[in-house]
């Protein structure tokens, strides 16, 4: 059997914009948090779920086809799990149905 070696790292700083690898901890001691890499903004730890287009049908009040139609044209921004299962975040949903929604107008009384 082959024994697995363990790479060292360098002890001199890295160059900017080079990946760095954290030692694995010691003693229980966990690495310290690369602080360079971008940290994610309050409102994206906890995002809006992913739909998919027969709950989006239901939302609409439409038909399923209908909601597959919306989200092929690129109305609503879709996330690809894969290419035939797409997917919706609800607050593009929200935002959608808000950009489509008119003010109820008075008809005019015969």
């Amino acid at each position: 059997m082959t024994r697995a070696t363990r790479r060292t790292i360098p002890s001199d700083p890295a160059p900017p914009g080079a990946v760095v690898r954290q030692r694995p901890h010691v003693n229980g001691e966990a690495p310290a948090p690369d602080r360079s890499l971008p940290q994610p903004d309050e409102g994206e730890l906890n995002p809006s779920p992913l739909i998919d287009a027969k709950q989006i049908a239901a939302q609409l009040g439409a038909a399923e086809e209908t909601a597959r139609r919306i989200m092929r044209s690129g109305e609503i921004p879709v996330i690809a799990l894969s290419p035939r299962r797409l997917r919706v975040r609800q607050s593009d949903l929200d935002a959608y149905i808000a950009a489509k929604t008119r003010p109820a107008t008075r008809r005019a009384q015969a």
